[in-house]
């Protein structure tokens, strides 16, 4: 074990960087235990770090649902780096990625049907067909979030997407609006956006499998 006092930036308050060895015989790895010099009264002193942080480190990501990669291929990414964002303590930014993860998966909801076209035409040959379908696409998702909502036929899925939507906002603008929420309210929001959007889908999927037996 390696101790190494460090003088922090901008103050006399100070960081002890300890090295240690991941005990997990499948990592092994070597990484620093971050502490730090508690604040004390100006000319007292306080013997005791306290924990805050290791590093270097492997953020998480999130697990995926199926249909929902499939729906919105960059919208685990987003929230990947999200996540890895308030792991290494960026708590200032991370929101703006989960506003932006929020704006991909609601899109490419809206779209989905024009999407499933525009693929089916791409090996159709009808070049005017697919370009009417390119219009129709773009004419949506050019749109602010806010009106591209407005379009989800749900009415509770259309109202957590809107408050997810008001909480991303906020994290990024200079003032908040929802100053009793934050970004885990607004994480909160997305995963019931989700989990809407995937049981709507799935059953979709057996719906279409599984067509009503004519009768004889």
């Amino acid at each position: 074990m390696l101790a190494l006092p460090v003088q922090s930036h901008g103050g006399s308050r100070k960081t002890l960087w300890i090295g240690l060895i991941c005990p997990v015989k499948k990592c092994g790895k070597p990484f620093f235990a971050v502490y730090e010099e508690p604040f004390s009264p100006i000319g007292m002193y306080n013997p005791d770090y306290q924990y805050s942080h290791s590093t270097p480190m492997t953020p998480d990501t999130y697990q995926r649902d199926e249909v929902l990669a499939e729906l919105s291929p960059e919208f685990y990414d987003i929230m990947d780096q999200s996540l890895a964002a308030e792991q290494r303590r960026l708590d200032l930014i991370a929101g703006m990625g989960y506003r932006k993860g929020l704006e991909y998966l609601v899109k490419d909801y809206v779209t989905r049907e024009i999407q499933q076209r525009l693929n089916a035409l791409s090996d159709s040959g009808d070049a005017e067909a697919k370009e009417k379908a390119a219009e129709e696409w773009s004419a949506i998702v050019m749109q602010p979030l806010a009106n591209i909502i407005k379009m989800i036929p749900h009415a509770l899925l259309q109202q957590a997407a809107e408050r997810a939507a008001w909480l991303g906002n906020d994290e990024t603008h200079y003032t908040r609006l929802w100053n009793k929420h934050d970004v885990d309210d607004l994480k909160q929001l997305i995963f019931i956006v989700m989990n809407y959007m995937s049981t709507e889908l799935k059953a979709q999927k057996y719906v279409d499998s599984m067509p009503r037996p004519t009768k004889k």
